[in-house]
C-alpha cells in the first residue's frame, strides 16, 4: 500500500547533513508483486512468460518507471528528487513512453516545448497521436516545409505510412531531385554486391558525398562493412556515439539514423525486417528514407516487400 512505499523514500541525516534514501528495489519488487499492476501492464509475454518479476537488481528497462515512482513518492512528501526548471524542452518526443512525459512535465515550472513528429516513431513504446500524452498541450504549431529531403523522397516517403488520419505532411518542400530507386536482387549477398556498384557511382560522380548503408540486423553490419572494405569502399560501422560525419560510408541499423542526414542512403535488409510484423514498420522505413538529401535506394530480394506494394509505381524508379 501507499504508507509502505512512502517509507522507501526519506531523508536521513549522514554526518550532519540530509541525504534523500530511496530503496529503488525495493519499491519496484513490491511492485512486481501487485497484481492489478501486473496485469495493466501484460503481466505475461506472447509465450506465457512472466515479464515483471522480483529481482536483485534494477534493469535499465526499470528506470523510468522507478523514477516516475520516485516523483511521486517525493511530491507527497515535498522532496526535491530530479530539480526544477524554468523551461524544459523536449525533443524527437513521438519516442518517448506516455510515462516519461509525465515524468518530465512534473519538473518544470509550467512552461515546456515538445518537439516531434508522429511519422517517424522508430521505437515501438513511443505514441501515434499527440492525444496520447499525459499532458495538456496549450498551443501546437504545424511546421509544414520540409529543407532536407526531396520532393521526389517525400512523395514516396509519404505513401508508406499505414495511418495517415493523424499524420502531418510536409505541405512545401524545398528542392527537386531523382526519384527513389527500387532494385531487386537473387538474394541478400547479391543485394550487397548491387549496392556495392552504387555506392561506387555515387563515389566517382561525388568523392564528399556523404552515404549510409542501413540495414536492420546489427549482427550483419560487420558483414556489409567487410564487403565494402574489399570492393576498395572506405567504410565504418557507425553507433549513435560515434558518428563521424566524413566522406565515409557509414554502415549502421534503420533505429540509429534518426535526427540525421546523408546526401545518399541505402537500404538493405527489408524482406526480413517485414518478417517481424513490428506494429510501427511503416514509421521506421518513413524515417529511414527520409534520411535521404538527394536519393535512396531500397534493395529488396524474391518478392517487393508489403509496405513497397502499396506505393505508386509512378514515384520511383525499379531497376
Amino acid at each position: 500500500n501507499k504508507s509502505q512505499l512512502i517509507k522507501a523514500i526519506a531523508m536521513d541525516k549522514v554526518d550532519g547533513e540530509s541525504l534523500l534514501r530511496i530503496d529503488g528495489l525495493w519499491i519496484l519488487n513490491l511492485l512486481y508483486t501487485y497484481h492489478p499492476f501486473l496485469e495493466h501492464i501484460s503481466w505475461h509475454d506472447s509465450s506465457g512468460q512472466a515479464r515483471y518479476v522480483p529481482r536483485t537488481r534494477i534493469d535499465h528497462s526499470d528506470q523510468y518507471l522507478l523514477a516516475w515512482l520516485i516523483q511521486k513518492l517525493a511530491q507527497d512528501g515535498n522532496l526535491n528528487v530530479f530539480g526544477n526548471y524554468d523551461h524544459v524542452v523536449v525533443d524527437e518526443v513521438q519516442d518517448l513512453m506516455p510515462i516519461q512525459l509525465d515524468l518530465i512535465n512534473s519538473l518544470h515550472n509550467n512552461s515546456m516545448t515538445l518537439v516531434g513528429d508522429v511519422s517517424q516513431r522508430i521505437f515501438d513504446l513511443g505514441v501515434d497521436s499527440w492525444d496520447q500524452f499525459p499532458i495538456n498541450i496549450n498551443h501546437t504549431y504545424e511546421l509544414t516545409m520540409c529543407h532536407r529531403s526531396t520532393l521526389q523522397t517525400i512523395l514516396f516517403a509519404n505513401e508508406l505510412l499505414a495511418d495517415k488520419e493523424d499524420n502531418l505532411y510536409s505541405a512545401k518542400v524545398g528542392k527537386q531531385g531523382e526519384k527513389p530507386c527500387v532494385f531487386q536482387a537473387a538474394n541478400r549477398t547479391d543485394a550487397l554486391s548491387k549496392v556495392v556498384g552504387y555506392v561506387k557511382e555515387v563515389k566517382k560522380q561525388a568523392p564528399m558525398a556523404s552515404v549510409a548503408i542501413l540495414n536492420y540486423r546489427k549482427r550483419d553490419l560487420n558483414w556489409i562493412n567487410n564487403t565494402l572494405g574489399q570492393a576498395g569502399i572506405n567504410s565504418y560501422i557507425a553507433s549513435r556515439s560515434d558518428w563521424e560525419f566524413s566522406p565515409r560510408v557509414a554502415v549502421t541499423t534503420y533505429h540509429q539514423v534518426k535526427g540525421l542526414e546523408f546526401d545518399y542512403v541505402f537500404v538493405l535488409g527489408l524482406n526480413d525486417y517485414q518478417q517481424l510484423k513490428v506494429p510501427n514498420m511503416d514509421k521506421v522505413i518513413y524515417t529511414v528514407v527520409t534520411r535521404a538529401q538527394k536519393r535512396v535506394y531500397i534493395a529488396f530480394c524474391w518478392e517487393l516487400p508489403e509496405i513497397l506494394k502499396g506505393v505508386d509505381t509512378d514515384l520511383y524508379l525499379r531497376l
